[in-house]
């Protein structure tokens, strides 16, 4: 689960364009079956990672994980962190220690949180 969120801030990182792009207002994704498939592809592997971790609701979970990281990008794509935070942000320090924070990652997952 921590590498999907991990993946998730980096490619916001690294395309912060496409990221806009990808969700903002301007893209119906149901006029677009492909996009809209892509979309639910993507949401059903984040669901499994949920049940691999023995959540009585894979979707709410996968929702909760979603909103966490995706809101996370935002925040760091638009600047609205600061310096360190966004280093840790690009390190991925900074969702390992939110991940700990709220008990979504076991040590093996995590390393060791500062």
């Amino acid at each position: 689960m921590l590498a999907l969120g991990q993946e998730y801030v980096r490619f916001a990182l690294a395309h912060p364009g496409l990221f806009r792009l990808m969700f903002g207002s301007g893209l119906d994704r149901q006029s677009h079956p492909d996009l809209e498939q892509a979309a639910q592809d993507a949401f059903r592997v984040l669901q499994h990672a949920t049940l691999d971790r023995g959540s009585p609701s894979p979707r709410d979970a996968a929702l909760g994980a979603w909103a966490l990281v995706h809101g996370l990008s935002h925040l760091i794509v638009d600047n609205q962190l600061n310096q360190d935070l966004q280093e840790d942000a690009a390190s991925g320090r900074l969702l390992e220690r939110i991940a700990a924070i709220y008990g979504l990652s076991t040590p093996r997952e995590a390393g060791s949180v500062p």
